[in-house]
Order: structure tokens, then sequence, then C-alpha cells
């Protein structure tokens, strides 16, 4: 870039673009795969991912997994991996259609089965519980279980309604 703009913090979503990482070595970079799990298979000692500054995950399995990863142990002082629980996109713009309404039921919709998050979750519910005598269940939506006849796969829009 010959405008002098440089940015100081990329993120890099579902993949990890060379270009960026070569043409702003001095930016941090991040890596949010979202929902590609297999950049764990592909790691390797030369792989672009020991260039980043961060990785950030779901799950607190996920970055169990990530830290005791062979190569990144070996290779990765510099990565630093990091819990960001379940980020949400409201493309559909739901709302409540009566927010004075008690909350009854909240969930995850994910393929992990993070008991550390979930745990964190229903205490919070059975403390609120106590508190104010609101009761709401904890779910945990599995999109392998939900769309099983798909092989856990979102193909048509009307699946996410």
């Amino acid at each position: 870039p010959d405008d002098g703009w440089s940015p100081s913090v990329i993120i890099h979503v579902k993949y990890v673009c060379s270009c960026a990482l070569r043409l702003w070595r001095h930016a941090a970079h991040a890596f949010d795969p979202v929902d590609i799990t297999r950049w764990k298979d592909e790691l390797r000692a030369n792989s672009v991912l020991l260039r980043l500054d961060a990785i950030l995950l779901t799950t607190s399995l996920a970055v169990q997994d990530a830290r005791a990863h062979p190569v990144l142990r070996a290779f990765a002082n510099n990565v630093s991996v990091y819990w960001l629980p379940f980020h949400h996109s409201n493309f559909a713009e739901a709302r409540s259609r009566d927010p004075e309404l008690d909350v009854q039921i909240v969930g995850v919709h994910t393929v992990h089965n993070d008991r550390v998050l979930h745990e964190v979750i229903e205490r919070t519910l059975k403390e609120e519980r106590e508190h104010s005598g609101v009761s709401a269940d904890f779910v945990h939506l599995d999109p392998t279980k939900l769309f099983a006849l798909t092989e856990g796969r979102v193909i048509t829009p009307q699946q996410t309604e």
C-alpha cells in the first residue's frame, strides 16, 4: 500500500490471508477459524498459522486442544490462544415479542460439548433462580444432531429459521 495507511490489527476469519501477512508484517495478526475445524489437521512446522500472533477459539475445549497441539507447543512460542466464547450474528434481527417476559431458555449452538462453559451457564442460571425465582433452562443445540440428515451441514436458509 502506497497511501501510508497501515492496520494495527488484522483478524483473519475462516482462512489466513498470506498476502495480508506479507504486506502488513508490523500489524498484529489473529485467526478466528469460526466453524472451520480442519486447521488443526493442517498445522505443520512450516504452517502460515505459526506466523500469527493469536488464535481465537469459541470453546474452552478447543483452547485446550490447541495449546496441547504438538506443533504449537514446539514451534509457536509467539502464538497466543484465546477463548472467545460464542460470538453470534443476528442477521434475522430476532427480537423478543415481549421483553418484560422472563427468559425461558438459554442455549449454545455448537458441535463442541464444552463442559466448562456449560457449567458456568448452569451455575449462573441456578444462582438467578435462587435470587429472583426466574427459572430458565439450559440447552445445548448440536448441529450434527439437529441436521443429522445432512451430516450436520446447513444447506438451506430454512434450516436455521
